[in-house]
């Protein structure tokens, strides 16, 4: 074997581990690979919360160790399947305190939130940084406001569940 066979074998084998790396971290870091907002960015809006879904059972879904969680009292949403689109229709909210409604997908990744002041909104919407798709079941649920200026954090920001532990929230699907 010659020496430039050699150099593009160790090159071919560099790239491969390269390429091996990257697909690890691909899939351990979903939101590297995905069009859509990452985590940590935000999302500003008028208002935001979540409870049960409408069945009167708990959302459950994909939550971090590290997002921070509360139990509520009294916060409730109620959102009805809808069109896809760059928005969701939230039905109604109530908050016992200043937070934010947040749309997640079945993947766990946050679509967008929208900042509410307590007490009970109807018929209010919620913008999304990527639109919903048709066929698709997504999740809103209800954080309270870390303090940070106004700007939804996903790390900062306190998710609120219900007093068995279950996460708070709705589920809706797009048509």
């Amino acid at each position: 074997m010659t020496t430039n066979e050699r150099t593009y074998q160790v090159i071919i084998g560099v790239l491969a581990v390269i390429v091996l790396i990257l697909g690890w971290w691909i899939i351990t870091h979903p939101s590297a690979g995905s069009s859509m907002a990452s985590d940590s960015e935000t999302a500003a809006g008028m208002d935001g919360t979540s409870d049960s879904d409408a069945n009167g059972g708990s959302v459950s879904g994909p939550i971090s160790d590290s997002v921070p969680t509360t139990t509520g009292s009294g916060e409730q949403v109620s959102v009805a399947a809808q069109p896809a689109g760059s928005s969701v229709a939230v039905a109604s909210a109530t908050l016992s305190q200043p937070g934010w409604v947040a749309v997640r997908d079945a993947s766990g990744r946050t679509l967008g939130a929208a900042w509410f002041d307590a007490g009970t909104h109807t018929d209010i919407s919620v913008p999304l940084l990527r639109a919903t798709e048709a066929g698709q079941n997504y999740q809103v649920l209800l954080y309270v406001d870390s303090g940070e200026g106004h700007r939804f954090d996903l790390h900062q920001d306190i998710l609120i569940t219900n007093a068995d532990g279950s996460v708070a929230g709705t589920t809706f699907s797009a048509q």
